[in-house]
């Protein structure tokens, strides 16, 4: 009687090897040790990802690992080197995943408004009636929509994300990107820090000061919302526009995901009311 409890014992344990496993742990500061919030952590190229907590912790359920065996866990966050271990050795990654500070300087930027008045660029027309949302509802997911190149080069002084409804939630947490456009996609990431913006209404227009980051930009660039929230924050809509040919946006489905370029079908095609302000 043993020698079967042992063996169906050892049977269950092989089949739950084929089931989700969790990774859980703590991002923290190298030199201070102090926790880091908002990491994104993911598997590269793959729809498998999150973003580490207010308090560093994080917990990653992948399924089934055998499935990702030849793949890599990247932990990254703007400010700071990226962390990379390979997915088959997921049992050795450490509980306290350490990343250290990269060295920044903010260029000097000199700005004469006098000789001429901001202006917008991007989506500015979005309304209620068409709207469109993140690609799926984990943390880390992202709308990235083109900005394109001006004549001149131009300050980046704000950014607005127009935002038609939110559900089930009293707040919720953005983290505003800004990418070099490389190949027609968002590439290198342009600040210098994470930018986060809390949302307490329903809806209405996220405005974010961009003008501590001494962004002067000659080429064209994406503007990038991504979601830090729970699937209890789900249902957020942004206002849109229908367009014979939007202008480009990508979406990935979360932290470390490739980016998707939106393709819909029909003659008229929606985009979101994401644009910023500028001055030359």
């Amino acid at each position: 009687m043993c020698k079967w409890i042992k063996i169906a014992a050892l049977a269950i344990g092989m089949a739950s090897y084929g089931h989700a496993q969790s990774i859980k742990g703590m991002v923290v500061e190298t030199a201070s040790g102090q926790p880091i919030p908002f990491v994104n952590i993911g598997i590269i190229g793959k729809n498998v990802g999150t973003v580490s907590a207010l308090d560093g912790t994080f917990e990653l359920k992948i399924a089934p690992i055998e499935a990702f065996q030849h793949d890599s866990l990247r932990f990254s966050v703007i400010g700071y080197e990226s962390a990379t271990f390979a997915v088959k050795g997921w049992r050795t990654i450490p509980e306290r995943v350490n990343l250290a500070k990269t060295a920044f300087e903010l260029p000097t930027v000199t700005v004469r408004p006098k000789k001429t008045k901001p202006f917008n660029v991007g989506n500015t027309g979005a309304t209620n009636q068409v709207m469109l949302g993140f690609s799926s509802t984990l943390p880390g997911t992202e709308i990235a929509c083109l900005i394109p190149k001006q004549t001149e080069p131009i300050f980046l002084r704000s950014a607005h994300f127009k935002i038609a409804n939110i559900t089930r939630s009293d707040s919720i947490r953005f983290r505003i990107h800004v990418y070099a456009e490389e190949s027609g996609l968002p590439g290198r990431e342009l600040l210098p820090e994470s930018v986060i913006a809390v949302f307490k209404k329903n809806r209405g227009t996220l405005t974010v000061d961009m003008s501590p980051y001494n962004l002067v930009l000659s080429k064209a660039f994406f503007i990038a919302l991504e979601l830090l929230g729970s699937s209890e924050a789900s249902g957020v809509l942004f206002a849109g526009t229908l367009w014979k040919k939007p202008p480009p946006y990508f979406m990935r489905f979360t932290s470390q995901s490739n980016w998707e370029k939106t393709e819909v079908p029909v003659k008229m095609s929606p985009a979101p009311g994401f644009y910023v302000t500028v001055v030359k």
